[in-house]
């Protein structure tokens, strides 16, 4: 009998561990949850550049300035800045898929793999001081239009940063860096929104557009 019970409260003693300890895992994710949350809408983006993992290679800077250097960007105003969020969108099968119908003549067996071994499925922070006429906006920028009174977020964001958003996956080349995709979504309003797959070829130095693929529209 005395053995029956003292294994009951061993049992007993084993279930409040088990209990106090699966309590202590949900605490520190809970915390861990909201520190990164919390630093991910809050931090300004020099509080990011440390943090986060920064996109380099100057082919990927040198093809955004040139595709982007058009006549709606007015180096002296920057509401006219074309506006693109900080972090790089994850590449999608769409893309995988559209680097297989492009015919062998643009981009051969080869360079599809090449192409393919670029994939990347993770966010990465754009180096600002290397985007020219781009205004680089972060999470805690998009949170001021939220401590607005009114709820019309499209009229406050324009009232704050001009014409609408976009965000960029990282442009992926071919070998010889004559081809060059990019994912890229693009919001203006509620009802004004894009995403396509865009590839560019370079042709006499110069990046021109070639076909794209247009994965929704609003």
């Amino acid at each position: 009998m005395k053995i029956f019970k003292k294994n009951k409260r061993k049992n007993h003693l084993i279930n409040i561990f088990i209990i106090s300890f699966g309590f202590f895992i949900i605490l520190v994710f809970t915390n861990h949850l909201y520190k990164f949350t919390h630093n991910y809408i809050y931090s300004t983006y020099d509080e990011l550049k440390l943090t986060r993992e920064v996109i380099s290679g100057n082919e990927i800077y040198e093809f955004l300035n040139e595709i982007y250097l058009d006549s709606d960007s007015i180096e002296n105003d920057s509401l006219k800045f074309r506006k693109l969020m900080c972090f790089s969108i994850p590449h999608s099968e769409p893309l995988i898929n559209l680097i297989d119908e492009l015919p062998d003549s643009i981009v051969d067996i080869e360079n599809k793999m090449h192409l393919k071994n670029q994939i990347c499925t993770k966010t990465k922070l754009w180096d600002k001081d290397r985007l020219k006429n781009c205004w680089v906006l972060t999470p805690s920028d998009l949170k001021k239009i939220e401590e607005k009174d009114d709820d019309n977020y499209w009229e406050n964001y324009r009232k704050l940063f001009g014409s609408g958003k976009s965000s960029n996956s990282i442009p992926i080349f071919n070998k010889s860096k004559t081809v060059a995709i990019i994912q890229i979504v693009g919001q203006g309003d509620y009802l004004l929104g894009f995403e396509s797959i865009i590839v560019y070829l370079k042709i006499n130095g110069k990046w021109k557009y070639y076909t794209e693929k247009l994965l929704w529209i609003s």
